[in-house]
């Protein structure tokens, strides 16, 4: 987990030193911590050519690098469940023992981990870094977020982590580490479509999920992410078809008003495609707030780890004379318990309409 980046040249830092994102009053800092004074009005380009001449050390690097660096966007979240049919094998002071451990273990390989005991739950917030040397020297390292959070339940631990590559390789780790403690009794859940082969129950799953979330309306599907898995459909094809075909197209993405309604799509179903991704909004029954939200399937081709998140939400505007909702605010960032309370009938959804397939 530890990671390192190759030292920036002069022709980095020249390069960085110009663009917009680095200010000013950053360029002073930086000279000001080699003992020189510049003026603002000085050219940005004489400046940037006389610094990257300079000696640079780790905090120069990093000043840049966090001026101009990548801003991580907000990651879906996904579930997972491990029921105890013993009902004695879970308990808070092992899901804590275990969770103390991870933070151990990531604290000594290079990452950043906090072990929070909240109300209902456990929490542990990790802060981690990602490499991409495709990037230009100072936008390769990015500082990322992630959190795995474990409830106990009604014998049932409920995991919910975010949904990146990393997370989700400490989040299976962490449910084969809690497994361990009663395997004969403890038993791992998730929302998978891996085992149905049929492309329009695939799609039936999605459309069930986001229709029937308890005390939400569904308003509009707006964008629709769409797969063929070939593999699934060669069975059902004859030889002479399977000769036929010169191109194919997977993988589609279509944008719209009610776009899951169009001829377009039900064409591209009748040619085997399935949902993997619906953006939509929905209303709550009881405040009338907008929900817009993404749930998808990562694994396209098996319909696997599933996840789903609160894009934003939009307050109503009401007529001040007749109090009737007449339009809606501009779009702001869920507040944590309207994305939980969002989740939890969302993940309920979708277990009945898996159950219903």
């Amino acid at each position: 987990m530890k990671q390192s980046l190759a030292y920036a040249n002069d022709r980095s830092v020249y390069n960085a030193l110009n663009q917009n994102k680095i200010t000013g009053r950053t360029i002073q800092e930086l000279f000001i911590r080699k003992g020189i004074i510049c003026s603002s009005d000085t050219d940005r380009e004489e400046l940037a050519t006389y610094f990257s001449r300079l000696t640079h050390d780790f905090i120069d690097h990093k000043l840049i690098a966090d001026s101009i660096g990548i801003i991580p966007r907000r990651e879906k979240i996904t579930s997972t469940e491990i029921t105890d049919s013993n009902k004695t094998s879970l308990s808070y002071d092992n899901i804590k023992f275990k969770l103390k451990d991870l933070e151990k273990y990531l604290n000594e390989n290079g990452c950043t981990a906090i072990y929070k005991p909240l109300a209902k739950e456990q929490e542990l917030d990790i802060t981690y870094t990602e490499i991409d040397y495709s990037k230009s020297d100072f936008q390769q390292m990015t500082t990322r977020h992630g959190k795995i959070t474990i409830n106990i339940e009604d014998n049932t631990a409920h995991i919910r982590s975010t949904q990146t590559k990393f997370i989700n390789k400490i989040k299976e780790d962490l449910v084969s580490s809690i497994i361990s403690l009663d395997e004969e009794n403890l038993k791992r859940n998730v929302i998978t479509l891996n085992d149905i082969n049929d492309p329009n129950l695939r799609t039936k799953f999605i459309l069930e999920t986001i229709k029937n979330i308890q005390e939400y309306e569904l308003e509009e599907i707006t964008q629709v992410g769409i797969f063929k898995n070939n593999s699934l459909l060669e069975e059902t094809e004859s030889e002479d078809e399977r000769e036929k075909i010169i191109a194919n197209i997977n993988d589609a993405h279509l944008k719209g008003n009610d776009v899951h309604l169009t001829s377009e799509l039900r064409h591209l179903s009748d040619k085997g495609f399935y949902y993997v991704k619906v953006i939509a909004t929905l209303k709550s029954i009881k405040t009338n707030l907008l929900y817009t939200v993404d749930i998808e399937f990562k694994d396209k081709e098996n319909c696997d780890l599933f996840s789903y998140i609160v894009k934003h939400i939009s307050e109503p505007k009401y007529d001040t004379a007749t109090q009737t909702l007449s339009s809606y605010k501009f779009p702001r960032a869920p507040k944590m318990l309207e994305q939980i309370d969002f989740m939890d009938k969302l993940e309920e959804s979708a277990k009945n309409a898996l159950e219903s397939l």
